[in-house]
């Protein structure tokens, strides 16, 4: 209903609801002031005002997400290694095969297996078992391994199915890939 009537136009009372002519201050049959009665009815809800959105704020908001991630990620609630829930892939891994591979668009990844942390022990049985004397270094810095099934094309352009263990260090970096037993 409009709040106030237009000229020549016959409105109703919203009290007693009859019709009255225009321009009057006060209903006829019900004698109920039209200001007043019209006054007293809840006002339309306002419009919502829209937020303002400026390249600066969005900007605030995710640098302020990038920082709550970086600190998260420095105390150690959000590791740097991890398996993905979506596939079980591990991102270090993907990275190290297309630097690594010759023809990194020929990859297809057969098996993911779970990533381990490695224990001191385990180190020192890898460190036996090749015998290098180098490889004491990179044991020392390992602190991961995934095993991986993948298939890849070799330098003669036919495809080679491999089983192996890549070796990471805690920030993630690919240390070294080994054959698996």
């Amino acid at each position: 209903m409009n709040d106030k009537p237009k000229d020549g136009q016959i409105e109703s009372c919203p009290k007693c609801s009859k019709p009255f002519p225009p321009n009057t201050q006060q209903c006829p049959h019900c004698g109920a002031y039209i200001h007043k009665v019209l006054a007293a009815q809840p006002a339309a809800p306002k419009k919502k005002q829209k937020i303002k959105t400026s390249p600066l704020r969005i900007f605030y908001i995710f640098a302020t997400f990038f920082a709550v991630f970086l600190v998260f990620r420095l105390i150690g609630y959000l590791p740097l290694v991890y398996n993905s829930f979506w596939d079980n892939s591990v991102s270090q891994v993907e990275e190290y095969f297309k630097k690594e591979l010759k023809d990194p668009d020929s990859l297809q990844i057969i098996k993911w297996g779970d990533l381990e942390e490695l224990e001191d022990k385990e180190k020192e049985k890898v460190k036996e078992k090749e015998g290098y004397p180098l490889l004491g270094l990179w044991v020392d810095m390992t602190k991961y391994r995934v095993r991986v099934e993948y298939r890849a094309k070799n330098s003669f352009g036919g495809y080679v199915v491999k089983d192996n263990y890549f070796y990471l260090d805690s920030l993630g970096g690919v240390v070294v890939s080994r054959p698996a037993d």
